[in-house]
This record gives structure tokens, sequence and C-alpha cells, in this order.
């Protein structure tokens, strides 16, 4: 019985004729009005023919290679869960205290911003360290929301 459901008496004996190439008249030409056993025969040539095709192409690598880059992207992957994921979750927190840092440094110049005379020659120098810490700040905002777009 074949995959499909359809079957023939035959079909055993047309595989058979199929790999040995002997000539059977009879047989060839029930092959040849038989579905079933024109499609086994069909395909038994094919796969003979197929077999005899020779095997081209670049040989094969050396398994003991093939193990040694496994093992090897293994302990990289291990040295990086160990090593690398603790620095990146650090540099993290270490930008968060930066910005905190920065801003409080802005909120507390901008306090002493109010209580400064204001000079006609030179802007004070808590004006320059105003203008500079914004501009601190908005840079490491930027750089900070930019690796974490990169990671997600």
């Amino acid at each position: 019985m074949t995959m499909f459901g359809r079957s023939c008496e035959h079909e055993a004996a047309v595989r058979d004729l199929a790999r040995s190439n002997l000539e059977a008249p009879a047989l060839r030409g029930h092959a040849t009005t038989c579905a079933v056993c024109h499609e086994t025969l069909a395909v038994a040539s094919w796969m003979q023919q197929l077999a005899t095709l020779p095997i081209e192409g670049p040989p094969l690598p050396d398994p003991m290679h093939i193990w040694l880059k496994a093992e090897m992207l293994r302990r990289w992957d291990a040295h990086r869960k160990a090593v690398v994921t603790p620095l990146e979750v650090g540099e993290r927190i270490q930008m968060g205290i930066g910005l905190a840092g920065a801003t409080a440094l802005l909120a507390w110049l901008w306090s002493r911003l109010n209580t400064l005379q204001p000079s006609a020659v030179l802007p004070s120098p808590v004006t320059i360290m105003l203008i500079v810490s914004v501009v601190l700040l908005a840079g490491a905002l930027s750089i900070f929301a930019r690796e974490l777009m990169a990671r997600e």
C-alpha cells in the first residue's frame, strides 16, 4: 500500500525489476499501463541515477576543528555573560549617577545665579559654569538615550 492509498500487487516486483536492471517485458508492459507501477519504476530509476552521480564540492572540515570552534564560541558566550553583562549594567548606573550629579549642579548654579551682581564687563563665572553645565547635561542625556536605544 502506498502513501496515498493506491496500491498494485505487482509494485514489489517492479521495485525489484528497477534494482536488478533485468529485462522483464511483461512487467515493463504492466508498468506502462498501471499508474502506481509506472510511478514506482520512474522513481526507482531516478534514485539509481542520483546515486551514481559523483559528489562534488569542497571536502568536509575536520570534526576536531568544528568541535574546537564550538567550544571557543561557548567559552566566549560564557565570558560575556559573566564579565561583560555586569559591566554594561555598571555603565548604565554610572551614567545615571552622572546625570543626577549634573542635574544637581545645574540646580545649584541656577539658585546661585539670582544672588550675584551682574557685571557689565564680563559674565560671572557662575553664569559660564551654568552654560557649560547645560551643554554637558544635554550631551550626556543624548548619549544615554542613544545607548539605551541601541541596546533595545
